[in-house]
């Protein structure tokens, strides 16, 4: 086909883009552990599972030819805290030229951890460009571009493209943990750009968490989100305290161990806050600050010294 690229020539501009070598994909082991740099591999149920189960996918889809279309995913931890969503991967497509592109996007993934946006909106734009792309690979190029664009700062763009993705995988026959995924960022993003009503509403819409591990601390994180836009905490002390534990046990929590401290704070239990701010701001990404900016204002108003001036950056 016209798209098809000559195999030593996409071989090497997979290998560099730039001056750098694309950063490897580095898959944690559990939900956990999963902090800055490393992705996590979730089943279609939202519960994280092991690298090995994602190799074992991986290397069935590259195996396959013809026109069966295996997909195993991916998400990055640090777009909105333990949310991640914003990136995935797709491994598998109809003919080696499909896995060709899979695989630029898993690159555009690691170039986004890496905080390496433009070649990483280069290689999305690239899928996007191609003829005859699979709506699950275009779905994943938007969801690229909506992360690019969320750690910009730029939160119309980044939910322009993600409602983009949400509409390719709504127009799926078959229903995908990435419309949960995505659900969440959309609500997530709606906050950043000061829509607290159309963000309740989405989120409303939700129900209850779901079982899944990874959507579970989505649904809590999104959930306290919206409340602290809101100004008023509607949880108990038991449910508070349900997520703050959680939160403390995963790396890359400090958003959700933010929106925890702002819950206690809420309850004046400054002593619980404090820890939990600390917690946060000692785990926080240096843009966090950037992606969520009426949080980590809040955050910054309580560091006191002996947290660190820098609460939004390491």
């Amino acid at each position: 086909m016209a798209d098809a690229p000559d195999p030593k020539a996409a071989s090497t501009a997979l290998v560099r883009l730039g001056d750098e070598p694309v950063p490897e994909l580095r898959l944690a082991r559990s939900l956990e552990e999963a902090g800055r740099g490393s992705f996590v591999h979730i089943d279609g149920s939202g519960q994280v599972r092991s690298p090995a189960r994602y190799r074992a996918i991986t290397a069935l889809a590259y195996g396959l030819s013809g026109g069966v279309v295996v997909a195993a995913t991916a998400f990055y931890i640090g777009v909105f805290g333990p949310l991640g969503a914003a990136v995935g991967i797709v491994f598998g497509a109809a003919y080696w030229f499909g896995l060709t592109r899979g695989r630029r996007m898993s690159q555009a993934a690691a170039l986004i951890q890496s905080d390496r946006l433009d070649e990483a909106e280069v290689l999305c734009r690239q899928t996007l460009a191609g003829r005859l792309v699979p709506r699950r690979l275009r779905a994943v190029a938007h969801q690229n571009l909506s992360a690019v664009a969320a750690r910009r700062g730029d939160f119309e763009t980044s939910l322009t493209e993600v409602r983009k993705a949400m509409k390719l995988r709504h127009s799926s026959l078959r229903r995908s943990v990435y419309q949960d995924v995505l659900a969440y960022v959309e609500v997530a993003l709606l906050v950043n750009l000061g829509r607290v009503g159309e963000a309740r509403a989405r989120l409303d819409g939700r129900g209850k968490p779901p079982e899944g591990n990874y959507l579970r601390v989505q649904h809590w994180t999104v959930d306290l989100y919206v409340q602290f836009a809101e100004g008023r905490l509607g949880l108990d002390e038991d449910a508070l305290w349900e997520r703050s534990q959680s939160a403390l046990q995963i790396t890359g929590a400090a958003q959700l161990l933010a929106l925890c401290a702002w819950g206690y704070a809420e309850r004046r239990d400054e002593d619980m806050s404090s820890h939990l701010l600390e917690q946060a701001i000692d785990r926080a990404e240096p843009n966090l600050a950037l992606r969520v900016p009426a949080l980590w204002k809040w955050v910054e108003s309580r560091a006191t010294p002996a947290s660190g001036t820098g609460a939004g950056s390491k």
